[in-house]
């Protein structure tokens, strides 16, 4: 047995939430084959491609990297189907925690990483898979989720509990009473910022606190599943019906004592080779533009965003669907540098054969001067509210959630500019597009890694402040954007 409850211990003595441990227990088995049966779908890795150039050197490779991941499906299990999927649809991806980190845990569980078990006494419907025999690389890998917790206080107290180190266990008690919410907000809060800086996952925690590692059964209890991540599709099952493509952005920073810190998801994608075996399931989208090949489009992305239009594209160009003068297709392009003009040449290929009418790129760090995609639009005002005036024009949005904000309030404006509508009707405006299906957003933003969305989302709530008046001027500009980082092809 791993552990088991102290016979001695008042039940009196034991903090409230670590009730239902008092009669889980652990059992270490021998090893089982096969391994227990996995509901989830199994693709195939067909590539895995850098989509960045680097060649001018203005990118760093340790801390910025674009994926293009193209996926073998597993085989249909309705041979008599239609398509698998249609542009637009996601692909959830469940990731793997890195190896390293699991054979961290395990150390601190003084556990080989082989190791099967058996759990026992659990009144926990969903600890049922755990009773028959399960392999710990297999719970530590693919279903816990190893990251920091948040909130962390369960895991900090049962730590505080499991102690044989005085110096810990009042250290732990401690960072337990700074954090309780009637100490204050300010001070809970100056908490959590510093143990997430310090502590990235649990193996973390437990190399500070290596004599209070709880048992596995708590593990079990307290710790969250790993939840999937979703990404749009890049692809048209017109092209290829039974592979599908994604995007993926690699979440790294670089934190100040020089660690990386690393999005579980993206860095277990870029890491996977040709013929690597990955849990997906495919997910259709509740919103899809048209298929009507004549519809005029509006599609605005930034960074990754591109994936869904570029799935969009890709069906547009397979079903030969050309523009007009009447049925015109612009593509608004946002990202740092022309190194990360995702799909550039397929893009500018694509504007050349017909297939769109206008294209614009603004670049926000390739020179002094600065633009966004959403700046792309206010330089070419004139013509975007004729597209958005179309009784049948349709509008793609995809990108992060502030982006998405911010492209908003910017049609925003050019509706009161360019049409002469009050601030309330041109928010009546897109309201209705919404309402008919003909405005839809794929927003991405709290999908990221949640260490790393948690602190990007707390240093955009600190600029939206801190920057709010001069924000403002911009937005509601009198003019529209004139500035050499935004072209046109």
């Amino acid at each position: 047995w791993c552990s088991q409850p102290d016979p001695t211990e008042k039940p009196d003595d034991r903090l409230s939430y670590t009730t239902r441990r008092d009669t889980t227990l652990v059992e270490v088995i021998p090893p089982r084959q096969p391994r227990p049966a996995d509901s989830k779908e199994i693709g195939r890795v067909h590539s895995n491609e850098e989509l960045l150039d680097y060649s001018d050197g203005r990118i760093p490779r340790a801390l910025r990297s674009t994926r293009r991941i193209t996926i073998d499906l597993p085989p249909r299990r309705d041979e008599g189907a239609s398509g698998r999927y249609a542009p637009g649809d996601h692909l959830a991806i469940h990731p793997v925690n890195p190896e390293a980190l699991v054979e961290r845990v395990c150390r601190h569980l003084d556990l080989p990483v082989e190791t099967w078990f058996k759990l026992h006494g659990s009144l926990d419907p969903s600890h049922d898979t755990y009773r028959q025999g399960y392999p710990l690389r297999r719970l530590l890998g693919e279903t816990l989720d190893l990251t920091f917790p948040d909130p962390p206080e369960e895991l900090l107290g049962a730590m505080e509990e499991a102690s044989r180190d005085p110096e810990d266990k009042q250290a732990l008690g401690d960072l337990l009473r700074r954090l309780d919410r009637g100490a204050g907000a300010t001070e809970r809060t100056e908490t959590l910022r510093m143990l997430r800086r310090r502590y990235h996952d649990i193996a973390d925690l437990f190399d500070a606190f290596d004599r209070s590692v709880p048992g596995l059964e708590v593990l079990i209890e307290l710790l969250p599943g790993l939840k999937p991540r979703y990404y749009s599709v890049a692809s048209s099952p017109l092209v290829a019906p039974d592979r599908v493509t994604i995007v993926a952005g690699l979440l790294t920073r670089q934190e100040e004592d020089g660690r990386h810190l690393c999005g579980i998801c993206s860095h277990y994608l870029a890491d996977l080779s040709r013929g690597a075996e990955l849990r997906i399931a495919l997910k259709p989208t509740p919103r899809r533009l048209p298929e009507d090949r004549h519809a005029p489009l509006l599609l605005v992305a930034a960074g990754t965003g591109i994936a869904p239009i570029i799935g969009l594209l890709e069906d547009r160009a397979a079903r030969a669907a050309d523009t007009d003068p009447d049925n015109p297709i612009a593509l608004y392009f946002g990202c740092r540098s022309e190194g990360e003009f995702l799909y550039r040449d397929r893009i500018l290929t694509w504007l050349r054969q017909g297939r769109l009418s206008r294209l614009s790129t603004a670049f926000s760090r390739e020179s002094a001067s600065k633009a966004y995609v959403q700046d792309a639009l206010d330089a070419d005002s004139v013509a975007v509210w004729a597209d958005l005036c179309r009784p049948d024009a349709h509008v793609m949005v995809a990108g992060d959630a502030k982006m998405s904000r911010d492209v908003s309030d910017k049609l925003g404006v050019i509706a009161q500019r360019e049409g002469g509508l009050t601030e309330p009707q041109a928010r009546q405006f897109f309201d209705d597009m919404r309402e008919e299906g003909r405005l839809v957003e794929d927003i991405w933003g709290l999908q990221l890694n949640h260490d790393l969305a948690r602190s990007e989302m707390l240093a955009m709530k600190y600029d939206s402040g801190a920057n709010w008046f001069s924000r403002l001027q911009r937005t509601f500009s009198r003019e529209p954007v004139v500035s050499p980082a935004i072209r046109r092809y």
